[in-house]
């Protein structure tokens, strides 16, 4: 079974507000990711940083078996399997990234951490379109160490990506800036998407009036 890791500890500077925070219908962004992901996975992470007590508070309100939200800093990303976690057991891992103004890959680090499974997807949590269908299209590909949605010739997410990975991850120099880059040395394959989901998320105000159920 696959796992899914999901960064939300980005300041949300061009938003004004933290995104995972953001309502969407009757819930968050946040809690809409986690859902989404649960579809399919057994293993969640979320990654928080930014305002991280009070996305914390909202996951282990709906999601009370939760485990406590664990603190790792870039120097502690040694992989490490949840405890209590099996094949059939849905679990949910909230990682504090104590570095997480230095950027998504610091935060993917800090998540990926904690993947046990072979595969496991990256779905950013201001993407709230993604479904379980979405998920169900990128699967597993025996000749690759990435699989990419693609819609319109462009890729999206999530990424479905190769536990094979994780060392050049965890040992990334500085001339790595994103997960674009580290995994332009592996090989990568594309499957068609099932919708546009995989393209949009919600990086700004505008875009999240022109989305959300809140404002329609």
């Amino acid at each position: 079974m696959q796992s899914a890791l999901i960064p939300a500890a980005g300041l949300s500077s061009r938003m004004g507000s933290s995104k995972p925070l953001l309502k969407w219908g009757d819930t968050t962004l946040v809690e809409r990711a986690v859902g989404a992901a649960f579809e399919l996975c057994v293993h969640v992470i979320v990654v928080v940083g930014h305002e991280a007590d009070q996305v914390n508070a909202v996951l282990r309100a709906s999601f009370p078996d939760a485990l406590p939200i664990h603190d790792v800093a870039l120097s502690g990303t040694e992989t490490s399997a949840q405890p209590g976690q099996t094949a059939h057991t849905r679990q949910l891992s909230v990682v504090r990234n104590l570095e997480y103004r230095n950027g998504m890959l610091s935060s993917l680090r800090c998540g990926a951490a904690q993947v046990s499974s072979e595969w496991f997807y990256i779905a950013p949590v201001d993407m709230p379109l993604l479904t379980a269908d979405v998920y169900r299209a990128v699967q597993p590909h025996p000749d690759a160490d990435a699989v990419f949605p693609v819609w319109n010739g462009r890729r999206g997410h999530p990424v479905l990506v190769r536990s094979t990975v994780l060392p050049a991850l965890f040992g990334a120099g500085p001339e790595i800036v994103a997960m674009r880059d580290l995994l332009t040395e592996f090989r990568c394959r594309e499957t068609p998407a099932p919708s546009e989901a995989v393209l949009i998320d919600v990086d700004t105000a505008a875009e999240y009036k022109r989305l959300s159920p809140e404002t329609r």
